[in-house]
């Protein structure tokens, strides 16, 4: 099969980008910018974004402000992350197929369409159920069957539109659709016993069992490393197995999805169900 990596120059950019995504948050280094608008003030933005022992004259401060009564609409006010308010998050139930449990603080609960879920919650799917999740910047999660997902940190920072979230799949399959990331705080990360797989606004599939982790990305670019700190960019149209401590990551071009047009038996009385990838019913039905 066909191999992503490449030697040279692009390789360097590769572990650039990676080093990126996986890289800790560096919140005491990082701004986040906001674009005043007309009729702001610098206490109602404090009060808005601000945490609450962060005061709005550090602000002013920080952006050298000569005078706070006058903030010009169009201009960039920069806000250290670490002065950011940050607040728990909720994931919500979109729709939920068949039998699944949320476990959180003891408690075993079914989950519901609507309802919400909170930091720590573990979810757990029957072999035949299926749940989706949206989470606070909208980026949205399918759990299928016979899945263990926990909810391991879900955090927004204020009304910044930036969102923390960090999922643990325990086993089983998952499918995300990532909202691309509003600013050097937010990410969107799942975890497996094998491997990490870190993102910035994308479309991957993640499935663990049996000590391995396989990622296939079908939209964007997701950084996967393993537990023993190795690391590859799969783009789009590649995917990953990582068995635990496994050496080296080298990602592999996905098959193409099959074109049920060719090949299909255009005559027949079961030539319709063969067309769709199905089987022929039984000669007792």
């Amino acid at each position: 099969m066909k191999q992503f990596a490449r030697k040279g120059g692009p390789g360097m950019r590769w572990g650039l980008a990676i080093s990126l995504l996986l890289a800790p948050l560096p919140a005491f280094a990082e701004d986040w910018s906001y674009r005043v608008r007309p009729g702001d003030t610098i206490w109602d933005l404090a009060g808005e974004y601000l945490k609450p022992d962060v005061s709005w004259k550090r602000l002013q401060e920080h952006n050298r402000i000569a005078n706070p009564y006058q903030l010009p609409p169009g201009s960039t006010l920069r806000i250290p992350l670490a002065w950011l308010h940050r607040q728990p998050a909720k994931a919500r139930v979109l729709a939920v197929r068949g039998s699944a449990t949320a476990v959180a603080n003891g408690r075993n609960a079914a989950i519901r369409q609507g309802m919400s879920l909170g930091s720590g919650a573990l979810l757990k799917t029957s072999p035949d159920a299926s749940l989706s999740l949206q989470f606070a910047d909208g980026s949205r999660l399918l759990l299928l069957g016979d899945s263990e997902l926990l909810l391991d940190r879900l955090t927004r920072f204020g009304r910044s539109g930036m969102a923390d979230t960090r999922l643990r799949l325990q086993r089983g399959r998952i499918a995300n659709d990532v909202q691309p990331t509003r600013g050097p705080a937010a990410s969107f990360i799942v975890d497996t016993p094998s491997a990490s797989s870190a993102v910035r606004g994308t479309h991957f599939r993640v499935e663990a069992a049996d000590a391995r982790t396989r990622t296939e990305v079908l939209e964007g670019r997701v950084a996967v490393s393993s537990r023993s700190r190795a690391s590859a960019l799969v783009s789009r149209g590649y995917g990953t197995v990582v068995a635990d401590g496994q050496a080296n990551i080298k990602p592999v071009a996905l098959l193409p999805p099959p074109d049920l047009r060719r090949g299909a038996p255009r005559h027949g009385p079961h030539a319709g169900a063969r067309a769709r990838g199905l089987p022929p019913p039984h000669r007792d039905a």
